[in-house]
């Protein structure tokens, strides 16, 4: 078994003329997986082929590639950290592009460790994105197959029409799986063998399978066997790949005219110990295997469509058979709406936080504004008993307090009170 390679991987565009013996003496092969690019559009092609943890741009010496370079590595889809390096005499370079959106920089003759450190940490931070972007993706996908659940149980409690439930489950997997193909298999309580569900008449027809079974002569036959598997283990069946489905069903690959089965992903109708059939879907039209999302989908939806048929089966079942469906559809998607409405509560706390921070600020204000205003009356008191109190006598002064004292306190009218000489 090969070792799994924990090194970050690093994309560095090094100046003209810079041997690449240098950059090991900061860039340790140990700890580093380094690509290097000698120019700007060396640079783009590599950008294209890898998904580097960190870009460093070497900026030695002072030319239009070193923007160049810099524009690249910040323009693509989820760009990693940049960080730029040259020597001290180059500070104010280097500091020119940390302005301009460079995530660090280092000097060249910087002691190792602190080079070490600054890309670890660039490094993590890519790892966060791209961590928050797939559980972004991850997210997104669950609320997506909530809805479709949800529908699903929605319309199977409201029908009981044995066509209509079997053509709905084959449009949910489709679009839920966004399969090449899927099929449905029930079992014939006569023949007690698998049936293709349009072979009974029981469907509108599917026009996806009549090609994809036209291309290839054996592809109904390979899709059967891997039902009947299905059907007997009582268990989900997932093959991820072309060999995969080769190693399961012998000589398929060979009999396949027109197109290889990729992947697969079977799972069974079945109500307690009542088996009704199998539901198969074929090949990602993305390329991709399917995952345990896609697992999870078609199980749940091959127990609801399995409920649904149980339920039709007997009549004593009927009232019954919407608990059992509801049950199932909320079995399938609380554990979603719970992380939504965690999710949601964090998000409330945050604002109720950032509520009261404004409010705070706000009555901070106000309680300044008002010690102001006090201040300056204060002020203008203080100023007005000093005159008073050195020249009482003079009565055109009296008249000019009395006034600005007036105007000051907003006052209708103003007094003032005057002790003779004689007490």
């Amino acid at each position: 078994m090969s070792k799994i390679d924990t090194r970050l991987r690093l994309l560095v565009r090094r100046s003209p003329g810079q041997p690449e013996q240098q950059l090991g003496k900061f860039l340790p092969g140990g700890l580093f997986q380094v690509d290097v690019a000698d120019c700007a559009d060396e640079l783009e092609i590599m950008l294209r082929g890898t998904e580097p943890d960190v870009v460093l741009i070497d900026l030695s010496v002072p030319t239009l590639d070193n923007r160049k370079s810099f524009d690249l590595a910040r323009s693509i889809p989820q760009p990693p950290p940049v960080i730029v390096f040259g020597p001290r005499e180059n500070l104010s370079l280097l500091s020119n592009f940390i302005k301009h959106g460079a995530h660090a920089m280092f000097i060249t003759d910087d002691d190792p460790d602190v080079v070490t450190h600054t890309i670890r940490q660039a490094a993590d931070l890519t790892r966060l994105r791209r961590e928050n972007q797939r559980l972004r993706l991850s997210l997104d996908q669950k609320n997506r197959t909530v809805g479709i659940l949800e529908h699903l149980g929605e319309a199977m409690s409201t029908v009981f029409d044995v066509r209509r439930i079997l053509n709905l489950t084959l449009k949910v997997v489709r679009r839920a799986l966004d399969c090449e193909a899927c099929g449905l298999y029930l079992m014939d309580g006569d023949s007690r063998e698998l049936v293709d569900v349009r072979e009974l008449g029981f469907t509108e027809g599917h026009p996806q399978m009549e090609l994809w079974n036209g291309a290839g002569s054996n592809r109904s036959d390979i899709l059967r066997t891997a039902a009947q598997a299905c059907h007997d283990g009582g268990e989900t069946i997932r093959l991820d790949t072309s060999e995969d489905v080769a190693a399961f069903i012998p000589g398929s690959e060979e009999s396949q005219d027109g197109g290889q089965i990729k992947c697969l992903v079977a799972a069974p109708l079945k109500v307690g110990k009542l088996k009704l059939g199998t539901l198969v879907a074929v090949n990602r039209l993305d390329g991709a295997s399917f995952n345990e999302r896609d697992e999870d989908v078609i199980v749940s939806v091959g127990r609801q469509t399995a409920l649904a048929l149980a339920g039709m089966q007997s009549a004593e079942r009927t009232t019954s058979f919407r608990e059992e469906l509801s049950a199932q559809v909320q079995v399938a998607t609380g554990k979603l709406k719970e992380k939504n409405l965690e999710l949601t509560r964090r998000l409330h706390e945050k604002e109720e936080t950032n509520r009261k921070i404004r409010d705070m600020a706000e009555e901070i204000a106000d309680k300044n504004s008002s010690l102001e205003d006090m201040v300056k009356q204060f002020g203008v008191i203080h100023e007005v008993s000093q005159v008073i109190g050195s020249e009482l006598q003079d009565e055109k002064l009296i008249r000019k307090i009395i006034v600005e004292t007036a105007a000051l306190l907003k006052a209708e009218t103003v007094s003032v009170m005057l002790k003779d000489d004689d007490g």
